[in-house]
């Protein structure tokens, strides 16, 4: 049996450089982050779907990793807006979605102006539902609130096909508007774009 050695350490490298992971925290924006939750969310979902491990042991996991992808996709769209707005602020340093969104709606809806996707009255309703649940980013994480009351005691069953599926549609979406944004930016910043995006076409040109 294999226990815990004298000296353990953690955040390492090893000699089996294929498992090496880089963790690139300087050059990662908020954005990536978010995908990388997005992704790990989907990978569980995966396994769980294909019998690889128990549906119900990452249902929690996978719930709070969406949720950490949407606060940090919503805070980089705070911020990337801001910057081409001119308004001298950052992201709210704040989980609640009931602060993130209607300022990023806001500044998405600054930004586009009349030509504003009406797909982003639709994810009033996601946003709405997370509150409900998780108003505070902890429902998912602990079996707990702080206030000593069991987390979660009006959800009994979700399911994970329905989530990634519905997660993909958001997150597609989220991408188009990042990329929309981003192409925006480096123009304000007299940079060339590296891609174009095309809202009525739904793709990269």
């Amino acid at each position: 049996m294999d226990l815990p050695r004298e000296n353990e350490t953690i955040f390492q490298p090893d000699n089996d450089w294929q498992n090496n992971a880089c963790l690139r925290s300087v050059t990662l924006s908020l954005r990536d982050y978010g995908e990388n939750y997005r992704e790990s969310a989907d990978a569980l979902i995966d396994a769980a779907l294909n019998d690889h491990i128990d549906i119900d042991s990452v249902v929690h996991p996978v719930i709070f990793l969406y949720r950490q992808y949407l606060e940090l996709i919503l805070k980089d769209i705070i911020f990337r807006t801001g910057v081409i707005q001119d308004v001298n602020d950052e992201y709210p340093m704040s989980h609640s979605f009931n602060v993130l969104w209607p300022r990023a709606k806001s500044r998405l809806r600054t930004h586009f102006g009349e030509d504003a996707p009406e797909q982003l009255n639709y994810l009033d309703s996601v946003f709405e539902e997370f509150t409900r649940y998780d108003p505070d980013s902890t429902a998912f994480r602990y079996p707990f609130h702080k206030n000593g009351n069991r987390n979660l005691t009006n959800l009994e069953i979700i399911n994970l096909r329905h989530v990634r599926e519905t997660m993909q549609r958001i997150a597609r979406f989220l991408s188009m508007i990042g990329g929309h944004v981003e192409e925006q930016l480096q123009m304000k910043l007299n940079r060339t774009p590296s891609t174009s995006y095309d809202f009525e076409a739904g793709g990269n040109s």
